[in-house]
């Protein structure tokens, strides 16, 4: 079926062969449209004389078909003889069609020969067109072809056979198959329904076992003949034929034999019955002597010319008559036609009317009785197993759908098209449930022996004119260019929903009150000796952790004093259940990293560098010393690697760490927690070695269905100090139950849309080639399929991980190390993704919309001046970057916001925005030697950055 390939336009045709053509043929119903995409037409022609060998056929159409309806797509034309049974094939395969790549809608066919209709691609594709319609069971229910012996009640019950057979077969394995709940056999979970291992074993073995059963009672239906033979379409038109011409005659010859004028001819009531055949049976007579007449023209002919004449003095029997003598006496009388046999079909195999009985009895005792234990075993099934049940059912019912009838159908189209080379495609077994066609006493076959007189080439073609196809044409381009914008961008805006449904659903509208919940319960914010921002030196950071850091890490007791029993696990705000121990980490350098200079080496000669490339592995006792090591009593000082902790490095403010260190497990209440972080305070776990030191884990808020990955950090830098850091990152891991079936629709719809874009880039850059690469709107498609691949990959990753971790977490009830943190970085880099995505979709709409005048003034403006924008955009970075470089030169010492090139970058495009801290950078210049510098920085300040607007 090729899309588009209806057509509302006047088809007409005509037929050559050997010995002569058609006339020009119109084909056109009243009743019923025609040649409809995907659909079978079937014609019956009557023709005046034999044509003989068919040569050719030339087709067209006038084009009068409105948008899509004008152009038309024609696989081929089979023209078969009802008298001899010979059939004539024609094959196109092509558009007739103005906007095609050759513009014609008037072709010439000549007849296949034997090599083209037993080519591979010809017979594999209408064969296996043909299988799908009428061999795939659960799609032939609605594309039935309507000459099948098989019917749709029958397909129908086969298919609720099928179904019912399925669901006990499915049953019957799960009453044998154990439960099992290990972690081997953790799948995807799509609400109700679970995909392992199990369950699509189980799909497929039932859907291989009730196989055979379905295809016996297919096979039955199909191949059973019908008990009485049907009326063929071809008699049908025949004796409507004969009748008409039959009343047409009778009612002339009624009004030559009835007295009086003709204009007032009228019934008469007192006229008998018998009176009207007498006058019939004197038309009869009238037509044999026409007949007989015809004959005496060559006695020496085997058969007889028939004419149906209506007159002895008919003036058109005497033109009839010269006109034969003239031709016979000039040569110019067609060939003696040698009587051919009609072509006896071979019957095929089939079976007697009496077994569709039998069908229908083994079909509806499967249904029936496969309810029956379907319920037995449903009752004895519990919840989990009924899930397993219904997944497998579901399973197997697509196995069936995609992958066995669809099989099935290619195999015997590839048996049929390599192996048999069956031209008779299609050929129906309905054809031989049909009676065959016969003539009257009174009539005989054309092909008989009989002598006809030659006709000179048909003046009826008349084809539409080439100016008129030359402005179709045009003017159909206008209209798909326009169709094709529109239903690019109503396709698109519902992509465009969907990428936004997508991305949405991924973040929390929660996620912001619960980051500012975390921060208020251990951040500190606004007490002056405990303010996490105000932790500056080593002291203070000890007496927050145990002051701070107890009381929101670890439940406390109730108001009254009694212990929080029930709340074991939970934070300090008894809303948040931590997903395991939370954990300090320290990060430490190897002593001597560095090199002293040689003029400092009388007044220290060690140093230490870089946490990254230095780390500290060894195993230590208490105090960080080296004699005494065990490592079984001060986990403490015990270095474990960040593979087996699956914990992944990780970038600060100031430098880059590795994933492993030194651990710390806190306790489960709040007078432990506080003990030990003072014992580790007095042991001076934290010295001039260490570099940071983590303070993670993890939780989940039921409330809100929102896992929290918390991470605090204190770097210490070789040059002295503290650094702090506080991360709290919402994620959203299990889907909720409110709209979780419209989300998964969606995201199955997303998936969709990006393998129709790749398969649409992919046909561009094949057909365009180079070209392709350089229009920039091709490069954003690309893009968007590029990030959208990846948001995929990273959407089941992620699954996979939640998984595992939640299967861990159900095996040890909570109490074993669990780390979010891979889950974490997945899901941020699933977040830049999907980010990515909807700017650059919501970026292609200006694209879609260039229809617009607006927008499409603003292309060509931007496109115009594009020159200019470039140079001004080169001066412009030049001077930017001067300035950057300056401040940070000037002020890196000074202030944070320009110590790094990159923050001097950021704070100089803050300056061109009016948005800086200038009281502070002019107090950085008090000093009278600074006083011209001063100056020049004020003057650049205002020369870079506007002035506020004044209304």
């Amino acid at each position: 079926m090729t899309k588009g390939s209806a057509t509302d336009s006047l088809v007409k045709c005509i037929i050559s062969g050997d010995n002569d053509e058609t006339d020009v043929s119109t084909f056109k119903d009243e009743k019923r449209p025609l040649f409809r995409s995907g659909a079978v037409d079937i014609f019956v022609l009557s023709v005046p004389g034999p044509l003989g060998q068919l040569n050719y056929v030339r087709i067209w159409h006038d084009n009068s078909g409105k948008g899509t309806f004008g152009s038309w797509y024609l696989k081929y034309i089979t023209i078969s003889d009802v008298q001899t049974g010979e059939k004539f094939k024609f094959i196109a395969e092509k558009w007739f069609a103005v906007e095609s790549n050759d513009g014609q809608v008037d072709r010439l066919l000549p007849v296949a020969g034997k090599e083209q209709l037993e080519e591979f691609g010809h017979l594999f594709q209408n064969k296996a067109q043909r299988d799908l319609k009428d061999g795939h069971l659960w799609f032939s229910v609605f594309s039935r072809p309507p000459k099948s012996r098989f019917t749709r009640l029958q397909r129908s019950t086969c298919c609720l056979s099928l179904l019912m057979t399925t669901m006990l077969v499915s049953a019957m394995w799960y009453g044998q198959v154990p439960e099992t709940t290990s972690r081997s056999q953790a799948g995807l979970k799509f609400g109700p329904f679970s995909i392992t291992s199990q369950e699509i074993g189980v799909g497929l073995m039932s859907n291989l076992i009730i196989f055979p059963i379905n295809l016996l009672i297919v096979m039955i239906f199909r191949k059973t003949r019908s008990r009485y033979k049907k009326t063929s379409p071809i008699m049908e038109a025949i004796r409507t034929n004969r009748e008409k011409r039959q009343n047409e005659e009778d009612s002339k010859n009624y009004k030559k034999d009835v007295p009086g004028d003709d204009s007032d001819v009228s019934w008469d009531s007192s006229w008998s019955d018998s009176e009207v055949p007498n006058i019939n049976q004197r038309a009869a007579k009238k037509r044999q002597n026409g007949i007989k007449k015809a004959s005496e023209l060559r006695p020496d002919s085997a058969a007889s010319f028939t004419v149906s004449l209506e007159d002895d003095d008919d003036p058109r029997l005497k033109t009839a008559t010269s006109r034969l003598e003239s031709a016979m006496s000039n040569g110019d009388v067609g060939q003696r036609f040698v009587p051919k046999k009609k072509k006896a079909k071979k019957m095929p195999f089939s079976l007697p009317w009496w077994f569709v009985i039998i069908a229908w009895i083994l079909a509806i005792l499967t249904v029936p009785t496969s309810m029956f234990f379907i319920l037995l075993y449903g009752i004895q099934f519990g919840d989990l197993l009924c899930q397993k049940w219904l997944s497998s059912l579901f399973i197997s019912f697509l196995f069936d759908v995609l992958i066995t009838q669809p099989l099935k159908v290619f195999l015997l189209a590839v048996f049929f098209s390599c192996v048999c080379k069956n031209t008779d495609i299609e050929d129906d077994d309905a054809d031989f449930d049909q009676e065959e066609v016969n003539l009257n006493e009174d009539e005989e076959w054309m092909h008989q022996d009989g002598v006809y007189v030659l006709r000179s080439q048909r003046s009826g073609y008349k084809p539409p004119p080439t100016a008129e196809l030359n402005a179709a044409r045009e003017t159909r381009f206008k209209e798909m260019k326009m169709f094709e914008i529109l239903r690019d961008l109503g396709i698109y805006i519902f992509f465009l929903w969907i990428v936004w449904v997508v991305s949405y659903s991924q973040r929390d509208p929660n996620s912001y009150e619960q980051q500012a919940s975390f921060q208020a319960h251990f951040l500190a914010p606004g007490d002056w000796y405990l303010d996490f921002e105000g932790l500056y030196r080593l002291e203070r950071v000890w007496n927050w952790t145990q002051n701070v850091l107890p009381g929101a890490l670890v439940t406390t007791n109730w108001y009254n004093g009694s212990p929080p029993v029930d709340e074991r696990g939970f934070l300090g705000d008894r809303t948040n259940r931590r997903l395991g121990p939370a954990w300090m980490r320290q990060v430490r350098v190897i002593p001597d990293s560095c090199t002293v200079s040689p003029y400092m080496l009388q007044l220290t000669q060690e140093c230490a560098d870089s946490a990254l490339s230095n780390e500290e592995t060894r195993n230590f006792s208490s105090g960080w010393s080296l004699t005494g090591v065990d490592v079984n009593q001060r986990t403490e000082y015990n270095y474990r690697p960040g593979v087996t902790m699956k914990s992944l490095p990780y970038w600060g403010r100031l430098d880059r760490y590795p994933g492993g260190g030194y651990y710390v497990f806190f306790e489960e209440t709040v007078n432990d927690v506080t003990n030990q972080m003072k014992e580790l305070e007095r042991n001076r776990w934290i010295d001039k070695y260490t570099r940071a030191v983590f303070i993670e884990f993890s939780t989940y808020n039921a409330y809100v269905n929102l896992y929290t990955v918390c991470t605090i950090l204190f770097e210490f830098p070789s040059s002295g100090g503290i650094w702090k850091y506080a991360r709290f990152d919402p994620i959203t891991l299990n889907e909720p139950a409110d709209f979780a079936s419209l989300k998964i629709i969606c995201q199955i719809i997303y998936a969709i849309f990006v393998l129709i874009f790749i398969i649409k880039e992919i046909a561009g850059m094949v057909q365009k080639k180079k070209a392709y690469f350089r229009d920039i709107w091709n490069w954003n498609e690309l893009a968007i399929i590029g990030f959208s691949l990846a948001a995929i990959s990273m959407y089941f990753t992620r699954m996979v991980l939640v998984n595992d971790i939640m299967a861990t977490f159900a095996e040890t009830k909570g109490k074993s190390y669990i780390t979010l943190q891979y889950i974490n970085y997945v899901d941020e880099i699933l977040g830049y993704m999907l980010g990515f995505t909807c700017f650059l979709a919501t970026l292609k709409m200006i694209r879609l919309l260039r229809f617009n005048r607006r927008m499409s003034l603003l292309g060509q403006t931007l496109a115009s001046c594009g020159k200019d924008l470039f140079a001004f955009t080169v001066m412009f970075g030049f001077v930017f970057v001067a300035f950057t470089m300056m401040f940070q030169l000037l002020l890196g010492t000074n202030m944070v916001e320009y110590s790094t090139l990159l923050r001097s970058a950021e704070s100089s495009f803050s300056m061109i925005l009016n948005k800086f801290k200038s009281t502070q950078c002019l107090r950085k210049f008090r000093s009278r030697r600074n006083r011209n510098l001063k100056r020049n920085f004020c003057r650049s300040a205002l020369i870079t950055s506007p002035r506020p607007s004044t209304t």
